[in-house]
């Protein structure tokens, strides 16, 4: 996945339910750590099959998600995915492709794994998220 550089992270980082209630200490150190990734319609962002390492954050755009060829969800700004086979070290259950132009906030797992480590109420605001979106499937 290869796309244009972008900056100013702190701003984008609050609209995401699970930075929203952190302080702008922890925000910031954050955002240090997140790529954010300009990428063109048509980029197949994921790979089904492919292991994850990286969670991946829709600042702006839309996403569709294909399963086997057939599309089984779209997303939007404010959802994320890559976060399952990350943590799993497990392949993609899903191809993910850009429907539109898309600006992405990407956390590699070496950095997403210090990321819970340094910042307190992060784990527990990614978990709740996380069983709030099991829960919807």
């Amino acid at each position: 996945m290869e796309g244009e550089m972008v900056n100013d992270t702190l701003g984008p980082l609050r609209q995401f339910p699970f930075f929203s209630r952190l302080s702008t200490k922890a925000l910031k150190k954050i955002s240090r750590i997140v790529e954010e990734v300009a990428l063109p319609k048509g980029t197949v962002i994921v790979e089904q099959g492919t292991v994850g390492y990286e969670f991946l954050l829709i600042e702006d755009g839309a996403v569709r998600v294909e399963k086997d060829g057939e599309v089984v969800n779209r997303l939007f700004s404010n959802d994320f995915f890559g976060e399952i086979a990350m943590i799993g070290m497990k392949p993609h259950s899903a191809t993910v492709v850009a429907e539109t132009d898309v600006k992405l906030l990407v956390v590699g797992r070496w950095h997403f794994e210090h990321l819970l480590e340094m910042t307190p109420g992060l784990w527990k605001e990614f978990a709740t998220v996380l069983c709030g979106y099991v829960r919807s499937q």
